[in-house]
């Protein structure tokens, strides 16, 4: 009798193991050219930010961004924590802040945009090109 108790405890105790380990999910790549809108209640203007592997990028705003020649630019670095995308663009007279977070699919991004005096925020929703 004891040696059944014995097995039993022994065989539930293995069959309790379990050899699934869940898989870590892989971060988000934000490497690459964004494009989209930053608005209030409506659409103000067309930005767009090319993130670079060594952490910098480049912010395109313009209402023809498709040419970015001619559109305004600034650089500045970037951060990347999870799905959270940071990005500070210090310039001469001139600073803006984005926050965002990378969709699950990866290829969208939404965020706030502030300016010099944090006061003016405005709602970034990004695609990935």
């Amino acid at each position: 009798m004891k040696q059944n108790i014995i097995y039993t405890v022994g065989i539930l105790c293995f069959l309790s193991c379990s050899k699934k380990h869940d898989k870590p999910q892989a971060e988000p790549n934000v490497v690459g050219y964004w494009k989209g809108t930053y608005e209030s209640t409506n659409p103000i203007g067309t930005i767009a930010y090319l993130f670079r592997s060594n952490g910098t990028v480049k912010q395109y705003a313009a209402d023809n961004w498709q040419d970015s020649t001619t559109a305004e630019k600034a650089e500045g670095t970037y951060t990347r924590t999870g799905h959270k995308v940071v990005v500070q663009i210090a310039q001469p007279n001139y600073y803006t802040k984005y926050e965002g977070e990378i969709n699950a699919a990866q290829n969208k991004q939404m965020g706030i945009l502030s300016n010099n005096s944090g006061t003016n925020e405005l709602v970034v929703k990004l695609e990935k090109q």
